[in-house]
């Protein structure tokens, strides 16, 4: 299965060493057809001067399937939901914005069950 996925976040930190991530993300999914979501995760952020750890959930909502070009179904009540863990080393670039390369493990198993291995990068501009 191939995914590609971007979207925004909101970060907010309790401590020096704890704080939250939720966010929203249009995912598409190719595995024989092409299957579009959006996905709604949600995060506890663990900060270490090393790296940071995130464990949390997230519910995906399926809108569109595209078979051959053709659009198959829209759907505004197919869901799964699933879980995560992601460990990131955040890197500052200029005064305040950081670039935080991770990388994900989860496992979605409400409808599909699978798991997954994913890497990204997430730019950051802190107010």
């Amino acid at each position: 299965m191939n995914s590609f996925a971007y979207g925004i976040s909101i970060e907010n930190k309790f401590t020096d060493y704890l704080g939250v991530n939720y966010g929203i993300a249009s995912v598409n999914k190719t595995e024989g057809t092409l299957c579009k979501y959006y996905s709604l995760p949600l995060s506890l952020k663990l900060y270490t001067k090393i790296v940071n750890f995130s464990l949390g959930a997230n519910v995906d909502f399926s809108y569109k399937e595209i078979v051959n070009g053709n659009i198959s179904f829209y759907h505004s009540d197919t869901f799964d939901f699933g879980t995560f863990g992601k460990i990131g080393k955040e890197i500052k670039i200029i005064k305040n914005f950081y670039i935080e390369p991770e990388i994900t493990l989860g496992y979605m198993g409400l409808l599909s069950e699978y798991h997954y291995l994913g890497a990204g990068i997430i730019a950051k501009v802190l107010f």
